[in-house]
């Protein structure tokens, strides 16, 4: 049992993580980022039961809400552009049993014909990494329907600051035109992440 263990850990570590989460009683993820899918999804007012709900999570990266959706009963399918198993998404859906598609494109390549509409669009921390953000909310309207939720997360120049403290020097110019629907272009500068594009203010997102 001893070495079952140590193959497991050795296997979750050669793997690129983001999100920090428990895969089994006491084994995290290696991620920077602590997350608690439950409370997210809460936070959302998602329902405990998704049974029969079709679910698409966009930028699913190592899969901790893919997991958690499917978790509460809905079929899921995860999508991004990155390797499944380079990153932890295969093996964390191993470990947690999850019944998880994965299907491997950009948002950019949505396509309802190919994967049909969903009742929920998952759609956490990507909108600000796109060159194209634009495009790819309208690729996402292109997977929903009339009765379709989307929830999205990302960054908002209103409190980029936060982030960055570079943008401080801005806070009072950021509140002054809050109702102007605009959006910074970092050019990959935000946060000192280069796959930083476009933070938008609320009134643009």
């Amino acid at each position: 049992m001893q070495h079952d263990h140590e193959d497991i850990l050795k296997e979750v570590e050669s793997r690129t993580w983001f999100h920090r989460f428990e895969l089994l009683p006491g084994l995290w993820s290696p991620g920077r980022l602590d997350v608690e899918p439950s409370e997210a999804l809460n936070l959302s007012s998602i329902p405990e039961d998704l049974t029969g709900a079709r679910v698409i999570d966009i930028g699913a990266l190592d899969g901790v809400y893919s997991i958690e959706f499917a978790r509460r009963g809905a079929s899921v399918v995860a999508v991004d552009i990155q390797d499944p198993d380079r990153t932890g998404f295969s093996i964390a859906r191993k470990l947690k049993g999850a019944n998880v598609e994965y299907v491997r494109k950009s948002v950019y390549e949505l396509d309802s014909n190919e994967l049909g509409t969903f009742d929920i669009v998952w759609y956490w921390g990507v909108f600000y990494h796109l060159k194209e953000p634009m495009i790819g909310f309208r690729k996402i309207y292109d997977i929903m329907d009339t009765k379709s939720v989307l929830y999205y997360e990302g960054e908002v120049l209103d409190y980029a600051f936060v982030h960055e403290p570079s943008l401080k020097k801005y806070k009072k110019i950021f509140a002054k035109s809050k109702e102007l629907p605009i959006a910074y272009f970092t050019s990959g500068a935000f946060a000192k992440d280069s796959s930083n594009w476009y933070i938008p203010n609320a009134a643009c997102l």
